[in-house]
């Protein structure tokens, strides 16, 4: 059942400087979960109403840090079996819901756990794991383009973004951006619940870098 989910006016700038790209290969599996009408029964439905909507933010509501601790004991139950505990790189909070980022190694990134697992046949993969209310974590997102590790995460007006950046630049830890948007509210009912790829014409530096300018600029 597709949900309408309430949110007022966050006051974030608009995205700038940037233009939509395919993105067929990115998975969300909680994005799935909340767009499968099919699988829903009627008492299922009931039930579902009485939990706390994906994404349902109230007024005021903003992104916060949280140490990797937690994040690392969420993840310790989650039955998530391709990817390395090394690969939390960061831990972020919206009221009850938890979000972590999952880095790959990359030119920038050691990750020597991670790299030493991978030796073992195992490949990692970049992208974001979703916890409501402390339960175990799901995937939310996999970056299916190579070496994009997320740099940043925010709400958007009535979107989640996730800023991510390649290896490829000048300097360590610089490289091209590429922004991930999912939209719950403000868009055609076939757009909302998914993740959508907009390129972005900046530049990526760690010391310059701010969510606060909603820009992919850098």
């Amino acid at each position: 059942m597709k949900k309408l989910l309430s949110l007022f006016a966050i006051g974030m700038l608009v995205i700038a400087g940037c233009q939509s790209v395919d993105t067929d290969d990115t998975t969300s599996s909680v994005s799935e979960e909340i767009q499968d009408d099919s699988s829903i029964a009627p008492d299922e439905e009931v039930a579902e109403e009485e939990t706390q909507d994906y994404f349902s933010v109230m007024p005021g509501a903003e992104v916060t840090e949280c140490e990797l601790t937690l994040a690392n004991e969420i993840f310790a139950g989650s039955e998530i079996e391709d990817m390395h505990p090394d690969q939390i790189t960061g831990c972020f909070a919206i009221d009850d819901m938890i979000f972590a980022f999952v880095s790959q190694p990359n030119t920038w990134t050691a990750l020597t756990g991670v790299r030493e697992w991978e030796a073992e046949g195992h490949e990692a993969w970049s992208g974001l794991l979703y916890s409501d209310d402390g339960n175990l974590f799901e995937v939310f997102l996999k970056i299916s383009n190579e070496d994009y590790n997320p740099v940043g995460f925010y709400l958007q007006e009535e979107a989640l973004v996730l800023d991510t950046a390649d290896d490829e630049g000048a300097g360590s830890g610089e490289g091209n951006l590429l922004r991930f948007v999912y939209p719950f509210a403000g868009v055609a009912d076939e757009l909302l619940y998914q993740w959508a790829a907009e390129s972005c014409t900046g530049y990526y530096i760690p010391e310059t870098y701010s969510v606060e300018d909603g820009s992919c600029a850098g």
